[in-house]
């Protein structure tokens, strides 16, 4: 018995697998033109899953990139306002309170110029330890309230007092006592940890966070003068040239030599903060560095798991052109083996 096909069956067929010849070609330039090999996780699940957890590095690396670069510019900029702005201020009073004690004939008009001098520049050390870093206080701790500055001053009788986020810089001894001096974690990448109470353990974190009274001074310590007189003096520097322009109006030489010790020893102490600022600066460009290499294998890694290499591309293109000369074929013999008729088009 013969059996007989169909016009209909014959257009169905034709249909499905022209349209499978269409769908395949598709695919195949989708893939070339991404130059991927796949184009959907179920093509090639394994890779797939492999290549996902390359991109969530590639996103966490990125994540980490951004954090150093932010932190870097901040170090910076703290690093050069103490090193060029507060450390030569503090070379500048060292000499003029050194020349004031070896002209013991100034005369109280001299030394009521030089304490005007002292206070106009402890005052302007003031307003540059004010200052802001994209929208932040550089170094109030934690410190960003609105209309607050980290450090001010008040007065005890005609005496300047220097008070760093409220607190009077001489009446503790512990710069991480003061108010707004909490650490400020920031997570580079390093594999941050939390212990049971959810605080960040240190270790695992870098801590952004500048303590104006750690990198000026705090507290107070005795010294003695060549006199053999003892004297209390402040630990801050900001401080200290107050005192210093009150002891030029004494026309206290014995004082003023006593001064310098102290603060040539508060100095050290901006000199010190100005070290670890630079150090911390090292770490961040380490870490710098160490992702950039991190994120050129994670993109050589993901490129093996997606991307098509010379040869995928070549044997894809070729693949491409024989399936583009049957799609031509297909195309050209449609009206041999599905002939029209009158009644198509009735």
């Amino acid at each position: 018995m013969v059996s007989r096909v169909t016009n209909s069956t014959v257009n169905r067929m034709y249909n499905r697998n022209y349209s499978n010849n269409l769908r395949s070609m598709t695919d195949l330039m989708n893939k070339i033109s991404a130059q991927r090999k796949f184009t959907r996780a179920s093509e090639n699940p394994i890779s797939a899953a492999r290549a996902l957890a390359v991109r969530k590095s590639m996103s966490d690396v990125e994540t980490y990139q951004s954090n150093l670069s932010s932190i870097k510019q901040f170090f910076r900029t703290a690093e050069s306002v103490l090193r060029e702005d507060v450390n030569d201020v503090c070379k500048n009073v060292l000499t003029k309170v050194e020349m004031a004690c070896n002209d013991p004939s100034a005369n109280v008009e001299e030394r009521q110029i030089l304490a005007h001098e002292l206070r106009g520049i402890a005052d302007d050390l003031i307003k540059t330890m004010n200052g802001d870093y994209a929208d932040r206080r550089m170094f109030g701790g934690t410190n960003n309230s609105e209309g607050v500055l980290p450090f001010t001053t008040t007065k005890d009788g005609d005496r300047t007092i220097v008070l760093y986020n409220g607190q009077d810089v001489n009446s503790l001894d512990n710069p991480k006592d003061f108010p707004y001096s909490k650490p400020i974690y920031s997570d580079i990448g390093i594999g941050i940890k939390y212990d049971a109470d959810g605080n960040v353990d240190p270790d695992t974190a870098m801590d952004i966070s500048l303590n104006g009274a750690e990198l000026t001074g705090c507290g107070e310590s005795v010294y003695e003068s060549a006199n053999g007189n003892s004297y209390t003096f402040s630990n801050n520097f900001i401080q200290m040239i107050y005192d210093a322009a009150d002891a030029a109006e004494e026309c206290n030489v014995d004082k003023m030599n006593a001064m310098l010790d102290a603060l040539h020893v508060n100095q050290s102490t901006i000199l010190t903060g100005i070290t670890g600022l630079g150090v911390k600066q090292e770490t961040v460009d380490y870490n710098i560095t160490r992702f950039e290499e991190y994120n050129y294998n994670l993109s050589e890694a993901q490129l093996n798991l997606e991307g098509m290499s010379e040869e995928d591309l070549a044997k894809a293109i070729t693949e491409w052109n024989s399936l583009d000369a049957s799609y031509n074929a297909v195309l050209s013999m449609s009206s041999k083996v599905i002939p029209n008729s009158i009644w198509d088009f009735m």
